[in-house]
């Protein structure tokens, strides 16, 4: 049993340390992931890593948070899981939570506003650069062409909810009272595949669009999230939940995410 608890320990704490260093999304915390787990730890092999890493991007959910709870699942079961899941998730929830607390002062400061009309400009190239990326590798024939301009139609020129076209249920949003507020961002973990960036329209038609926050703001969330340690989903839902309902907002957005 001293064993068991010592492990799950071991697990939080591990994952905490990859979630802290994880600045720009899951995929900076492969090799971290590789040092832990296969040369340090000897848990796994690489091709039972990159196993879970692949379960971890083609399944719902934020990249980093999936293989976490997988790895921790694998090694001591649901409770592994959700100690290593816990530990990814924890620097985000503190760090991020922190930073609303204390932005609306910030936003006041010239030098601030300078650095975040600039910090926008950077994130925009690389949401560009990302789009290219991901199309190049998505795209197998024209056919995946017609569908992505069929989507990209339906919710910017005809102003379609993001969930409809990607087969999640379409249903009136209730007010945002703390349940409300977990199944908003439940359902945008359910039909986030890919990794965080794969949120955002969810996230924008939610918040933005339901009219819980500016779309400057929503703009500086992204900043934050893209150069603060832990997965960018998940800075996103801490930072959108504090907006819309304080710190317990907070805690409740990131829970219904992961």
């Amino acid at each position: 049993m001293k064993d068991f608890f010592k492990d799950l320990m071991v697990l939080y704490s591990l994952f905490f340390k990859i979630g802290l260093f994880s600045i720009g999304g899951g995929y900076v915390m492969l090799p971290m992931l590789r040092l832990e787990l296969v040369e340090k730890r000897k848990w796994v092999n690489d091709r039972e890593l990159l196993d879970y890493y692949a379960i971890g991007q083609a399944t719902p959910g934020i990249i980093a948070v999936n293989t976490a709870t997988f790895v921790g699942y694998t090694r001591r079961g649901i409770p592994g899981a959700l100690a290593s899941t816990a530990g990814m998730v924890s620097p985000s929830l503190i760090i991020i939570l922190a930073i609303a607390i204390f932005i609306p002062m910030m936003e006041t400061m010239p030098l601030f506003q300078k650095a975040f009309r600039g910090i926008r400009v950077a994130v925009s190239v690389l949401l560009v650069s990302t789009l290219i990326s991901l199309t190049k590798k998505g795209w197998k024939s024209w056919i995946d062409g017609l569908l992505t301009l069929a989507a990209f139609s339906a919710v910017v020129l005809l102003g379609a909810s993001p969930f409809p076209v990607i087969l999640a249920p379409s249903q009136e949003r209730p007010p945002m009272s703390f349940i409300s507020l977990f199944i908003t961002f439940f359902n945008i973990g359910l039909f986030t595949i890919g990794g965080g960036l794969a949120s955002l329209p969810l996230l924008y038609e939610a918040v933005v669009d339901g009219g819980m926050i500016s779309r400057n703001l929503f703009v500086d969330m992204l900043a934050i999230s893209q150069s603060t340690p832990g997965p960018i989903g998940i800075n996103m839902a801490t930072f959108a939940g504090y907006q819309i309902a304080g710190i317990p907002g907070g805690f409740v957005a990131t829970l219904g995410m992961v």
